[in-house]
């Protein structure tokens, strides 16, 4: 026994404790936790659906005597002491499939009117419509997959799904097969739930969905296993997106509507860099080569020595003044990066230009 709890209204509920619960027809039995005497037998029955794995409808709850537990009663009204076994039968109609289900007899359970063409017949569906009878079988059917689950029966599930039981049905408590195989880690029934097309925004009276079932018992596995399939699913019903602005890249780069094509059309990874640091657009362009400074001192120092070859062509007669102008247009066209001498002053081109003025004057 540990210690009370809170209700809603703030008053102590009283001591907690963990009782069990016998599935008479299987003679399985089930432990329940953190319960209180105040608890109705109501909500008790919608805990001992996880724990048991039998649907809460069937569910038939005694205590010591065969007296039914009534659903409006507490725990307190039979006097249920910590560590008491409570005693579950069930209707008489599903008796004999529960226990096939149970102990794993895939033949059994198909000869219990499992499938919609099955010809199972009871005292009750003799007298049933076409209809009606259809709703039985898928009940029937849906029970069966709702044990199997629990007890992780892999290849009975797949059996049952492959035969059209409906994997999305639910019980009266609001809860579906992937609810129980979540709250449980059944990693391989789950996966076999998934791919029979479980629906995992199913909530149940309480709100929860499998995940949330996963994430709260701890089973990461299972947890990760319905990320990754909510995942898929949301993206196949992606696509890429016309509206969505271009990537640089995506202008320029190629011809061809890549951002359009491809199994992964929405991914990109591509390294935008900054403009003129290659010499083209291409992935494999080389790096624009930038003049160095030595090269920028030998172009300048050949202007200079055009410019003064003229001049002293004129001096010596050699050339008219138009020809002469016409050198130094030319030196006057060179691309404006070329600096001017003075900006990188050179020994050797000085000394030269020295002597070639020594040479005029003489």
């Amino acid at each position: 026994m540990r210690k009370s709890t809170a209700t809603a209204n703030g008053k102590a509920a009283g001591p907690v404790f963990d009782i069990n619960v016998n599935v008479i027809v299987t003679n399985e039995q089930f432990p329940v936790k953190s319960v209180t005497k105040d608890v109705k037998i109501a909500d008790l029955k919608y805990r001992t659906e996880l724990a048991t794995g039998i649907p809460v409808q069937l569910q038939r709850l005694h205590y010591i005597d065969d007296g039914e537990m009534k659903d409006d009663q507490s725990l307190l009204s039979f006097n249920v002491v910590p560590g008491a076994l409570l005693k579950m039968k069930l209707w008489n109609e599903w008796n004999t499939l529960i226990e096939a289900v149970v102990r794993n007899k895939p033949d059994e359970v198909f000869a219990l009117g499992v499938t919609p063409d099955a010809n199972y017949k009871t005292a009750m569906s003799e007298y049933m419509s076409t209809d009606s009878k259809t709703k039985w079988l898928a009940e029937r059917a849906f029970v069966a997959l709702f044990v199997a689950t629990h007890r992780g029966h892999q290849s009975l599930c797949q059996k049952l799904i492959s035969s059209g039981a409906d994997v999305n049905g639910k019980t009266s408590s609001g809860r579906c097969a992937l609810h129980v195989a979540a709250s449980l880690g059944n990693d391989s029934v789950l996966l076999e739930l998934l791919a029979g097309g479980a629906d995992l925004s199913i909530k149940d009276r309480d709100g929860y969905t499998a995940m949330d079932l996963a994430k709260q018992n701890g089973h990461k596995n299972c947890h990760r296993q319905l990320i990754r399939f909510e995942w898929l699913n949301r993206s196949k019903k992606s696509g890429p997106r016309s509206d969505h602005p271009l990537f640089a890249h995506q202008y320029f780069d190629s011809s061809l509507k890549t951002h359009l094509q491809g199994s992964l059309a929405q991914m990109y990874c591509q390294q935008i860099l900054p403009p003129g640091e290659f010499e083209g657009t291409g992935l494999g362009a080389p790096r624009r080569r930038t003049n160095s400074p030595t090269s920028r001192k030998s172009l300048a120092s050949s202007c200079t020595e055009q410019k003064i070859d003229g001049d002293r062509e004129r001096e010596l007669g050699k050339c008219d003044d138009k020809q002469a102008n016409d050198i130094a247009a030319t030196v006057q066209a060179s691309p404006k990066a070329v600096p001017k001498v003075d900006e990188y002053p050179n020994e050797n081109s000085t000394k030269q230009h020295t002597r070639r003025q020594k040479n005029t004057t003489k």
